[in-house]
């Protein structure tokens, strides 16, 4: 076949978007079809392949900013209209559906919904009690509701990355209904398996424990609870660090709050790190936390688990379809330190916990594999093509 895809992210990974399409075009390409990927000029790959041609975009126009997609959309929509005036495609994949809004190619569409914050708008006043950005926040998840709901409906398929967001997107927007398809994201376990070889023959410093946060849009993903709990961590831990991994506007301000709750020695804000880089963090880390608001997946879980760190996540979204609750990870209660804090320090007290969860990870992490997601995919892919 010869294949599309769209992507915002591919050299640099910021979010599962990046990680999708890279594990979706390489698997593509052994599967020996052509694959033009259409993607922002700095996040051109080096990646070289007689079945692989690239068109790039210029970068957004607001590059750093959520709505970045919609200047992207209609760039990706020239782009598209001068391919298609030079060959034909069987079909055009957006790894994130929203990407598709402004464009009109002769090919079937079938995106990504990624997340459902704008599905599941909520009232200004719930916003400003979480959110320093609430007014900000919530004009633009209206925007995107008010998008969502008149342009979700035009794509051949839509690809819910959880089953909780396939049941979101149908139920908000019912046109979607008859389009809506689960396929999980994937993670390369392979990619992960020397660091796990390596936390065994070289453990975490549980004298010295790290706990790991990897993520952007912190405010969400519930990093100001994280710091919250840190000082009942630390007060049974002296010597534990806190490492936060990701880029946000919002640092400064998560920084002065550790500061104000006298945790700020403690921890470490990391910056946005590269794959490669993450690896090393990965290998550190006595506990991965990520403590979302909201969350559509959360594909960071399975990259902790495939390198053997015990995990703890919210108990909502389509978190609870990675984490079960006391087999393979722990979950707490949304907006809630003090559970974060029991969590944390139950999972560094207690090896044997830590080593079950790891081993019952590795048996999750099979249905959250790269054969699994291109299994789902390839039977999307005859669906538009039948069709």
């Amino acid at each position: 076949m010869n294949i599309c895809v769209v992507t915002q992210q591919y050299k640099n990974i910021f979010s599962g978007v990046g990680l999708h399409a890279n594990n979706l075009t390489n698997a593509l390409l052994n599967d020996g079809h052509k694959v033009t990927l259409v993607l922002p000029e700095d996040q051109a790959p080096q990646l070289i392949s007689p079945q692989l041609s690239i068109t790039t975009v210029k970068k957004p126009r607001f590059n750093q900013n959520q709505a970045r997609w919609i200047s992207l959309s209609f760039s990706f929509n020239t782009a598209l209209q001068r391919l298609e005036s030079q060959s034909r495609f069987d079909l055009v994949h957006f790894t994130d559906a929203r990407e598709s809004f402004f464009c009109t190619p002769h090919a079937s569409m079938i995106g990504h919904v990624n997340d459902t914050y704008s599905a599941e708008l909520k009232t200004p006043l719930e916003y400003k009690r979480n959110y320093p950005d609430w007014l900000l926040r919530w004009l633009y998840y209206s925007a995107v509701h008010y998008l969502e709901s008149r342009k979700l409906h035009r794509l051949k398929l839509l690809v819910a990355n959880s089953q909780y967001t396939a049941n979101t997107i149908i139920k908000t927007y019912p046109k979607t209904a008859p389009k809506v398809r689960l396929c999980y994201k994937s993670v390369d376990i392979e990619r992960y398996h020397e660091i796990d070889n390596r936390r065994k023959v070289s453990p975490p410093d549980l004298d010295h424990p790290i706990i790991l946060f990897v993520g952007s849009n912190m405010y969400r993903k519930g990093v100001p609870d994280l710091i919250k709990a840190a000082p009942g961590v630390i007060k049974q831990h002296p010597q534990a660090r806190f490492i936060i991994i990701g880029e946000d506007k919002s640092t400064d301000r998560l920084k002065r709050l550790c500061y104000d709750l006298n945790v700020d020695r403690n921890f470490e804000f990391a910056g946005w790190q590269s794959q490669e880089s993450l690896l090393s963090y990965y290998q550190r880390a006595s506990v991965f936390v990520m403590p979302s608001l909201t969350e559509a997946f959360g594909v960071t879980f399975l990259e902790a688990m495939a390198a053997g760190v015990p995990v703890i996540g919210t108990n909502v979204g389509g978190i609870p379809e990675i984490i079960h609750d006391g087999t393979n990870g722990l979950l707490v209660p949304v907006e809630s330190p003090s559970s974060i804090t029991d969590a944390i320090n139950q999972l560094l007290s207690d090896a044997q916990l830590r080593e079950r969860f790891i081993q019952s990870a590795f048996s999750t992490l099979n249905n959250f594999s790269v054969d699994k997601m291109m299994e789902c995919t390839r039977s999307l892919y005859q669906e538009i093509l039948e069709n």
